[in-house]
């Protein structure tokens, strides 16, 4: 583990948010739900925010800082949604965004 994931999943404890990584599977895009549509991939690599999923009136978003209040305003009021943060690393923010936004 390094220190940017260890510090990550402390901030999640700290915070009470999940935290999101490609070992623990939660950092995956779910399909057939508009997610590239509500985040770009120029919004998603700008302010390294990767969407997760859907659920119901919810969209779960990845981010770096899930502190970011003006951020999570950004995105509710691109996606119509409220916003559930989940913390992640940068590096695997980008991976994640790499990786899916093909």
């Amino acid at each position: 583990m390094n220190t940017d994931e260890s510090t990550a999943i402390a901030t999640a404890k700290q915070l009470g948010i999940p935290y999101a990584s490609h070992a623990n599977k939660i950092l995956v895009m779910q399909n057939n739900q508009g997610l590239k549509v509500m985040v770009p991939e120029a919004f998603a690599r700008k302010d390294l925010v990767f969407p997760l999923f859907v659920d119901g009136n919810v969209l779960a978003v990845a981010m770096a800082n899930p502190t970011d209040q003006a951020l999570k305003d950004q995105l509710r009021l691109n996606s119509g949604l409220n916003i559930q943060p989940f913390i992640a690393t940068k590096e695997e923010l980008i991976r994640a965004i790499d990786e899916s936004y093909v």
